[in-house]
């Protein structure tokens, strides 16, 4: 399901390449050295809170999307996670996922039952 009431929002660029993707790094531009902050010391989500506003960060525009065609664009996002991650060979780091939803609702912990994340309402 797309759109307005979809949970998901789509952001390009993506991390890792994905354009568009649904995630972020939450900071800088390296991985491995967000991992190493570990799971108990978060990055100041400074560029989460950007790209939710609209704004641009260190001179990046984001797009934000209902939809992976980037077709309907939106202004803003209504809430962000920061979540640290450690999937092994995948994913590890601290990442910021978009949503429409001031709701907090649990992240899936399928791949990942150690799962840290913070949920934030953006400030304006």
């Amino acid at each position: 399901m797309e759109g307005p009431d979809t949970p998901t929002i789509y952001i390009a660029p993506g991390a890792n390449g994905f354009t568009p993707g649904t995630y972020v790094l939450a900071a800088g531009d390296s991985a491995p050295d967000l991992f190493a902050l570990g799971p108990n010391n978060p990055p100041v989500p400074t560029r989460c809170c950007s790209i939710c506003n609209g704004e641009d960060y260190e001179g990046v525009t984001h797009t934000l999307t209902y939809d992976v065609l980037l077709a309907n664009t939106i202004s803003s996002c209504t809430a962000f996670s920061l979540q640290f991650w450690d999937e092994g060979v995948g994913l590890q780091g601290w990442y910021c996922v978009f949503h429409n939803s001031t709701a907090s609702s649990p992240p899936d912990t399928t791949a990942d039952p150690d799962l840290v994340s913070y949920h934030y309402l953006p400030m304006s």
